[in-house]
């Protein structure tokens, strides 16, 4: 019999990418209904409140996406600086999400000089290090479905969400302002979950892919493979 851990790895190959997503749909859904029974029982003010259960939520799927990336970089043998740029910008938009509770317990902006400045840093020495490099990462990279995924959340955290955050929008609805605003901001903070699980999702499918090809490349005793529309090639 096949053991429920060899049933689980099988899950994992690319021609099971449809369940994967269909898992990852349902559990999307199962959040946003326990948020909606949330905000029911508690209200609009506290559910979409800073440090609350939506922002917490983004936190940890944000998270996990820079996890997952940051993993991704480390097996795979090309495409390891987008996944780690990617990876950062993550990390330091969940950083953002917990502005708040960086500055109760330390300083005004910490999370800029905490998690951002080191980041800068890091990233910009990688990125040298790798230079020569990115352009052919980039272009591998573009081609896959997780990059494609977290583009797209990344477009929609970036304009959607931004123009719903604005007060000029919600300020044409005629209603008062004070009644207004824990509604509004419920409903930015949900917007922007949706963006962190599609980013958490591609992060997570980003690791497999790399996991793949690492394994690929273990067991052809070739330390640097060049993937291109779904064939290996000996690198140059």
């Amino acid at each position: 019999m096949i053991s429920l851990a060899a049933r689980l790895t099988i899950l994992l190959r690319p021609e099971f990418q449809f369940i994967r997503f269909s898992v990852f749909g349902a559990l999307v859904l199962i959040m946003y209904q326990l948020l909606y029974r949330l905000t029911l029982a508690h209200g609009a003010e506290w559910v979409g409140s800073e440090n609350g259960p939506v922002e917490a939520s983004q936190a940890v799927l944000g998270l996990t996406s820079a996890v997952c990336l940051f993993i991704a970089g480390k097996l795979t043998p090309i495409g390891r600086t987008g996944m780690w740029a990617s990876g950062a910008l993550v990390l330091y938009a969940c950083a953002r999400e917990c502005d708040q509770l960086f500055e109760s317990y330390l300083f005004n902006d910490a999370y800029q000089w905490l998690v951002g400045l080191p980041l800068l840093v890091i990233g910009s020495l990688v990125l040298w290090s790798y230079r020569d490099q990115l352009i052919s990462d980039a272009a591998w990279l573009m081609k896959q479905p997780s990059a494609a995924i977290f583009l797209g959340a990344g477009v929609y955290l970036a304009t959607v969400c931004q123009v719903i955050d604005r007060p000029m929008l919600w300020n044409t609805s005629g209603v008062d302002a004070a009644l207004l605003v824990p509604l509004k901001t419920l409903i930015e903070e949900l917007c922007e979950l949706f963006a962190y699980a599609m980013l958490a999702y591609s992060g997570l499918e980003a690791m497999i892919l790399a996991q793949r090809l690492s394994e690929e490349a273990l067991l052809t005793d070739v330390p640097l493979r060049l993937v291109v529309d779904g064939e290996s090639h000996h690198a140059a």
